[in-house]
């Protein structure tokens, strides 16, 4: 991804990372909790009381809520680190190792800030819902999307 407005790529790389996230969480809601909406029900206590988290289909104030978390927030942490990654990266011409680098810092620092940062009741309940390798496939793609939108050469 490379375009003239570099700011441009970085909020494509943010609305990228939001989808493929947003997609993820839904196919794991799916499969392990069969309902797509469990999972951003259980982000809402971000904003919501705990207890938003304990739903597990469509909730008139908890979904959308969960689902503006989720997307806006990974939307902006993407958008964020695809920023940085680019004022920081030693070449114009990202080689793949700081690209992976990248992706592999925006995803364990958000696993940080969801897990350590936030207080304990607003943290996201993923595990209410999902397994622990569904969890991680939250951050592993978010991390993909990232190094798959590293910076290149402009002509």
């Amino acid at each position: 991804m490379s375009s003239p407005f570099p700011i441009a790529d970085d909020l494509a790389t943010g609305v990228a990372a939001a989808v493929a996230v947003t997609g993820e969480l839904m196919v794991a809601g799916v499969v392990e909790a069969k309902s797509p909406w469990a999972p951003f029900n259980a982000v809402a206590p971000l904003l919501l009381t705990p207890d938003a988290a304990e739903q597990r289909g469509w909730q008139p104030v908890a979904t959308p809520v969960g689902l503006g978390v989720t997307f806006g927030g990974v939307a902006a942490w993407a958008a964020l680190h695809r920023f940085l990654f680019r004022r920081w990266s030693s070449r114009p011409d990202c080689p793949w190792t700081e690209a992976l680098a990248a992706g592999a810092l925006a995803a364990g620092t958000l696993v940080l800030f969801d897990y350590r940062l936030l207080p304990v009741e607003r943290r996201p309940r993923f595990q209410r819902w999902l397994s622990w390798g569904a969890i991680a496939a939250k951050y592993a793609v978010l991390g993909a999307v990232v190094a798959l939108s590293r910076p290149a050469a402009h002509p």
